[in-house]
C-alpha cells in the first residue's frame, strides 16, 4: 500500500505526503445490534484512468480512521467534506474533535468505508 518514501516523509516531516489522505470520523453504532469493537479493512480502488488507490480503514470503538494512498499525479479531493468527516491533507493544520456529526452504522458507514470512489486530478 505504501511506497518506501511515504513513511520516510511522515517520519522526517511529521506530515502526510502529497499523495496521502487521512479521514477521521466519530462512529455512532446502532442501538439494536451487537457490533464488533474493532474493524479493519483494506481495499484497492480502481480509477477511470486505470490507476489504483489503496485504502486502509480502522475502527476502534467510536473512532474511525482511513488512510488513503492516491496514485502518483493524483491529488486529494478539493470539495468540502461531509460534516461527519475530518480530512487531514498535506500541509493541513490541527483538527477539532469530534466532528460536527457522527457517521452512523449501516449505509452511511459503508459509504464512509468506500471513500473516496474518485479523487481529484
Amino acid at each position: 500500500m505504501l511506497l518506501p518514501a511515504d513513511p520516510e516523509r511522515l517520519y522526517r516531516d511529521r506530515a502526510l505526503g502529497p499523495t496521502m489522505l487521512m479521514a477521521l470520523a466519530h462512529y455512532q453504532p446502532t442501538s439494536y445490534a451487537r457490533e464488533p469493537f474493532s474493524i479493519q479493512m483494506f481495499e484497492r480502488m480502481e480509477h477511470d484512468t486505470g490507476q489504483y488507490s489503496y485504502c486502509a480503514t480502522l475502527k476502534i470503538g467510536h473512532f474511525v480512521a482511513q488512510l488513503v494512498r492516491l496514485p502518483d499525479g493524483t491529488y486529494p479531493p478539493t470539495r468540502q467534506p461531509p460534516p461527519h468527516l475530518i480530512l487531514l491533507q498535506p500541509g493541513g493544520s490541527s483538527v477539532r474533535w469530534p466532528p460536527p456529526a457522527p457517521v452512523h452504522a449501516g449505509a452511511e458507514w459503508k459509504a464512509f468505508a468506500q471513500l473516496p470512489p474518485r479523487t481529484g486530478t
